[in-house]
């Protein structure tokens, strides 16, 4: 569902002190750790156990990925560029058509972006092109109508077009 006029409630949080005081080895050492929990929780498959995340089992790792690659382009490094070529195919063996999935094709161009290993722009470029089907171009906006979906659109929410716009939810 294309949520079109979404507000959203900044809460304003003072914090006090703003310096970071530990050092940059220090911070990548600390993001590392947590990475490397996260992975340790990982099956074989490249998925997390059902029992701590339910729903979004299927989900998550591809955040974890993302996070993973990213962490590789601001160190400037590839410690995690073969672990997620592995994980990458392994979740098309769980279910196939992954990169349907946001997640997964979010993580593939970050990948991308960290290695520029034509793998991974493969990927990214397969996920965009399923994902392109459910986005609104400017003759859809302008007519109100999108193909891949049986329902009517507003030409303009608060002013400006829907054109750009991508579905959250394939379904009609």
């Amino acid at each position: 569902m294309l949520h079109c006029c979404q507000r959203a409630t900044i809460i304003g949080i003072y914090i006090k002190n703003t310096d970071i005081t530990s050092s940059k080895v220090d911070r990548i050492n600390i993001a590392s750790a947590a990475l490397e929990k996260a992975i340790s929780m990982l099956q074989g498959n490249g998925q997390f156990n059902g029992k701590f995340f339910s729903d979004a089992e299927y989900e998550i790792p591809g955040r974890l990925y993302a996070q993973m690659a990213e962490f590789d382009r601001l160190t400037n490094q590839t410690k995690y560029k073969d672990a997620l070529k592995q994980y990458f195919a392994s979740a098309e063996l769980v279910r196939s058509g992954y990169l349907d999935e946001l997640n997964y094709g979010y993580a593939a161009a970050h990948a991308y972006a960290a290695y520029r290993d034509p793998y991974f722009l493969d990927l990214a470029v397969t996920s965009w092109t399923s994902a392109r089907q459910y986005t609104i171009s400017d003759q859809q906006a302008a007519s109100g109508t999108i193909d891949s979906k049986k329902v009517d659109i507003t030409m303009l929410c608060q002013g400006t077009t829907l054109a750009g716009g991508t579905y959250w939810v394939s379904n009609n």
